[in-house]
């Protein structure tokens, strides 16, 4: 398993040196190290990569992946200055938003994160996992703010957009209840 790691990290490296402009070899690298249980080097590459790359789509994938990264290894401290960074190099609307309603529901504020929600819902939420994703933390929160209405309406969408969510029909069928 560990030569079988070495080789990867070999070869993406090899990509890094041959196209240094491609954000995928350092997202690869990113999930590769990942893997490994290696969150500073997965962040590091990606870091790497930003330092590297001008075009604005590839910025946009490795600062959502970054931010996503962060949230997960609960470096919240880290987030807004990529929220920020987002907001200047996005080039489609919503994604800083998106992390905004990440970095809220960890935070527990349910209100800032269901506003947040709502505005990207339009943008990058309509279909997808991130459909699904987006309208099962709508009823996360409105759970949280006691609309049961608004709540009901999350889940009915996250259904109608993965009908094989098991988290969008326990949330539904829970709700009715």
């Amino acid at each position: 398993e560990v030569g079988r790691f070495d080789e990867s990290r070999r070869f993406l490296e090899r990509g890094v040196e041959q196209n240094p402009k491609d954000e995928r070899v350092y997202r690869l690298r990113a999930q590769m190290e990942l893997r490994a249980g290696k969150p500073e080097d997965a962040q590091r590459s990606l870091e790497r990569g930003l330092e590297a790359i001008t075009d604005k789509r590839a910025r946009t994938e490795l600062y959502s992946v970054l931010a996503e990264l962060l949230i997960q290894q609960n470096k919240l401290a880290e987030v807004p200055s990529v929220i920020r960074s987002l907001r200047e190099t996005a080039v489609s609307i919503g994604w800083a938003d998106y992390f905004e309603a990440q970095l809220a529901l960890r935070n527990e504020q349910w209100a800032q994160a269901t506003r947040a929600l709502e505005l990207v819902r339009p943008h990058i939420g309509l279909s997808g996992r991130f459909g699904t994703r987006i309208n099962l933390q709508l009823g996360q929160c409105y759970q949280q703010l006691g609309d049961m209405e608004r709540q009901l309406e999350a889940y009915r969408r996250a259904v109608k957009n993965d009908p094989w969510s098991d988290p969008a029909r326990s949330g539904f069928a829970a709700t009715l209840l």
